[in-house]
């Protein structure tokens, strides 16, 4: 499972992500919004989705927490096509 946290940046409610963590059995691994080199939050979306394609999970089956709330899905999207994943819809 991965799950993301936003936060309402603006007046208009645009939401940014400010941390994102997946977890495997009790292996668990969390990126936060100004750790580690992560300066904004496609990069923190990014970084979450590169630990989980480059680990001995990645051909497993992730289920997202609260995916439509927020529009978190959008903005996934956008930061990955921003890092040239091929994203299918």
């Amino acid at each position: 499972m991965f799950d993301f946290e936003t936060y309402a940046c603006d007046s208009t409610g645009r939401q940014e992500v400010y941390a994102g963590a997946w977890i495997v059995n009790v292996e668990i691994h969390k990126f936060i919004l100004g750790s580690d080199d992560l300066n904004n939050s496609h990069q923190l979306v990014e970084r979450l989705f590169n630990c989980i394609f480059e680990s001995k999970y990645s051909n497993y089956t992730f289920y997202v927490h609260n995916l439509i709330q927020n529009l978190i899905l959008f903005f996934i999207i956008d930061s990955l096509s921003r890092y040239n994943y091929d994203i299918k819809v």
